[in-house]
């Protein structure tokens, strides 16, 4: 082989002593793929045969994802309908929520987008949208919505159960109250007294209360496993108020059997965990799918209590995280932000700030706990009395008052 290429290093040789300087890239260029052609005969590379894989496994990767389609395609020769579209919005939703991923509830808006603006729209649209408000934390275009449908069909469920959601989360009890009672007409008791017991977790008793749900439950037949999975998530939270923690575990862990990746479940068990202080537990509960700001805080907070070396990592992952999130400005991340800051970078008067803006949309308890944490560490009376001041007064004067708050409440 080399004694056949010698001449072409001959010829290369000669030119080059007789060519100018430039012409010397006119040279290069003309030797370059000679000398390419001689190195992979050498090496063998030219008559390569190309890779054939051993099986299909190694070419065909596990999809772990649904594939959904943009709803716009045509359907053969024509395009899809209205109510097509609105029930490919519908599964964009469903996905969405079950697995707190916002692309697929961005999708779905994207799908609504003709219908988006119009206050007098369908109201399975309305309904929708009412949905992907309150997933994003606007709860007052939620309730507005909701307030719609209720105003054409006061007998809507699924209408009433969404809205005593929405304003339960925003501090709004008694009227969350009002109608979790309305749909003692309408709805199984089950689904009527799990409705007012997440209501009264903040102004009763939260085990009495746990104890009377629990009395229900035993005497229902034939539950559904979605009402089920609700009961226990509601009897966890209850339990989880009255610092019985035990308790709570018991039932996070019945309601995750019904569906045991679901990101809103095992974030509030992981909070019961590092409350705890179980910080391996912790790390052993999150899925490395899970990847979201909240599972990346409470990931990164049992690594710092572990002193392990990727906690540097997440930390910073988080900081490029938020600061993506503010540019887009498509969710509100105030309480993640108080997270951050309390938690990870012992910043208590930064996280009193955050804690206070997700406080002034968002008081469920555990919004409630955070903003205490870091008004105490903060040393800022002023976010406390006002607390105290919104706290006795949903409670209507009552004189119970949780261990969980008792800390809270002393000035």
């Amino acid at each position: 082989m080399k004694q056949l290429l010698m001449p072409f290093f001959n010829v290369g040789l000669k030119l080059k002593c007789r060519i100018k300087n430039e012409e010397q890239r006119f040279c290069a260029a003309f030797l370059k793929p000679i000398l390419t052609v001689i190195f992979c005969l050498n090496n063998g590379y030219l008559f390569a045969q190309p890779y054939t894989p051993l099986s299909l496994n190694e070419v065909i990767l596990e999809r772990t994802y649904p594939i959904f389609s943009s709803g716009y395609e045509s359907t053969g020769d024509r395009v899809k309908s209205n109510a097509e579209v609105i029930l490919q919005a519908n599964k964009f939703v469903e996905y969405g929520l079950a697995k707190n991923d916002p692309r697929y509830l961005a999708y779905a808006q994207g799908l609504l987008t003709p219908w988006w603006q119009q206050k007098e729209a369908p109201l399975e649209i309305r309904f929708l949208r009412a949905r992907i408000h309150q997933q994003s934390h606007k709860f007052d275009l939620a309730i507005e919505d909701l307030e719609g449908i209720l105003a054409m069909n006061p007998r809507n469920v699924q209408a009433l159960l969404l809205r005593a959601n929405a304003y339960r989360v925003t501090g709004k009890l008694q009227a969350s109250l009002n109608d979790c009672k309305n749909l003692l007409w309408l709805a199984d008791a089950l689904v009527t007294f799990n409705c007012i017991a997440q209501v009264k977790a903040l102004t009763d008793d939260p085990v009495q209360v746990a104890h009377q749900l629990e009395q229900l439950y035993s005497s229902a037949i034939n539950v559904p496993e979605n009402l089920q999975q609700e009961v226990y998530t509601t009897l966890a939270e209850l339990y989880l108020q009255a610092d019985q923690l035990t308790e709570a575990e018991v039932h996070y862990r019945q309601a995750l059997n019904y569906q045991p990746d679901s990101p809103f479940l095992i974030n509030r068990y992981a909070q019961l965990l590092i409350q705890a202080q179980r910080w391996k537990a912790v790390l052993n509960l999150l899925p490395n799918s899970m990847n979201g700001n909240s599972a990346l805080i409470q990931r990164a907070i049992a690594s710092k209590a572990l002193e392990l070396p990727e906690t540097n990592n997440l930390i910073q992952t988080l900081k490029a995280r938020f600061s993506l999130n503010e540019q887009r400005g498509d969710i509100d991340i105030s309480k993640d932000l108080a997270q951050f800051y309390l938690k990870l970078l012992s910043d208590p008067q930064k996280a009193v700030q955050y804690a206070y803006r997700n406080w002034q949309y968002q008081k469920e308890m555990s919004d409630t706990k955070l903003l205490i944490e870091a008004a105490q560490l903060a040393n800022n009376k002023a976010v406390l009395n006002e607390v105290n001041e919104w706290l006795t007064l949903i409670r209507n004067k009552s004189t119970f008052i949780t261990s969980t708050m008792k800390t809270g409440l002393s000035l």
